[in-house]
């Protein structure tokens, strides 16, 4: 069954400013929010740096990926995604 993932035109503003931010990295996003059989909108985004500034690579620290799974398992949310901005 085919999902979709719905983000609002604020969330992807936001997600495009920090992929230009980090230009010429690469860029994530981890995506959090609500689920039904067929659509995940998403709610809230943290903006995740790529430590090894590879334009190739990304690697996070574990702290943001830490919190938002914390951050899940205190709210309703569900994780949606985890991104990768492309340039």
């Amino acid at each position: 069954m085919e999902k979709i993932i719905k983000i609002s035109n604020s969330i992807l503003n936001n997600l495009e400013l920090h992929a230009n931010e980090q230009n010429p990295y690469e860029a994530c996003a981890i995506l959090l929010g609500n689920k039904d059989e067929k659509i995940w909108e998403t709610t809230e985004i943290f903006l995740t740096e790529n430590i090894e500034k590879s334009e190739i690579n990304f690697t996070v620290s574990n702290e943001p990926v830490s919190y938002t799974h914390l951050r899940a398992h205190e709210t309703s949310l569900h994780l949606v995604c985890r991104l990768l901005l492309e340039k």
